[in-house]
Parts: structure tokens; sequence; C-alpha cells
């Protein structure tokens, strides 16, 4: 920044003009740094809620794993298995639904999404525990199968 000032000295800039100049310059760095720090920030919470908070988009996401791996459910849906949260009216997929409630002073979540295959749709039920860390415990998951005939089929039960 010192070579700056003094070449912008010798070329017959005034030396005020230069600081002013040198000025401008730190202050557009200043708000690119607050523009990185922002944006930063912002991915920050993105990622700590999708997969290291008590979300209920984790708990979809590893709750699904645990659907499709399971035989029982891929026998009586088919593959491949997609999963969804609520669909308007439109048609449009929005989030999964979810409960947050309290039980003795712990955190409880239950989620509740959809699947759909070749041969049958389903709904998800799961009941989950937050655990240390963030990280949570599995109460209970099954699949409500819908059409003729209607079935359960439990994936996970540790009630």
């Amino acid at each position: 920044m010192l070579y700056i000032l003094e070449a912008k000295y010798l070329s017959g800039s005034s030396w005020v003009e230069a600081v002013a100049q040198a000025g401008k310059d730190v202050s557009y760095f200043g708000i690119i740094l607050i523009g990185f720090a922002v944006t930063g920030a912002l991915l920050w919470f993105v990622v700590s809620e999708l997969f290291f908070g008590f979300s209920a988009n984790r708990v979809y996401a590893n709750a699904l794993k645990k659907v499709k791996a399971s035989a029982e459910v891929v026998e009586a849906i088919g593959e491949p298995i997609m999963g969804h949260g609520e669909t308007t009216s439109r048609g449009r997929r929005r989030h999964v639904s979810y409960q947050e409630y309290l039980v003795e002073g712990e955190n409880y979540m239950r989620v509740k999404f959809y699947l759909s295959g070749p041969r049958r749709k389903g709904t998800v039920h799961v009941d989950v525990k937050q655990g240390s860390r963030g990280g949570f415990d599995y109460r209970f998951i099954f699949v409500e199968l819908t059409g003729s005939p209607s079935e359960t089929i439990v994936v996970l039960d540790n009630r």
C-alpha cells in the first residue's frame, strides 16, 4: 500500500488524493470481508441445520435410509422408493411435517412423511428422542401402507 501511495505521489497526484484513494480501497476491502462473513454465517447455519442438529430434515433423511433398507418395505412398495413431505393441492411437495415435544425435560420429535413406489404408497411415522451432542435415538419407525389390504410394517421399535 505504501508503494501505491509513493507511486501516486511521484506521478504528480497530490498526497491528499493518494490517501483518499487508499481509504476508498480499504473501505471496499472491508465491504467484501463483511460479505464473505455474512455468506459464511448463512452457509454454517444451513449445514448445521441439515447435518448436525436435532432437525426434522435430518431425522427424515436418516429414517428414509432405514426404511429403504428394510426388505419388507421394499417388497411391499417396490423399488425405487421415493420419500417426500406433504403435497399441496397443486402437487408441490413441502417439508415433512413434524412436532417437537418435551417429556420429563427431554426433547422428542415426531416426524411424518410419505413413500411411493411402483406397487403401493405409504405413510411413515417416526418418533425420536434427542440424544447427546445433537444426535437422536429412534423410539419407533413404522410404515402404514395405503390401499387394500391396509397393512402396517414395523421397521424399528425401541419403546
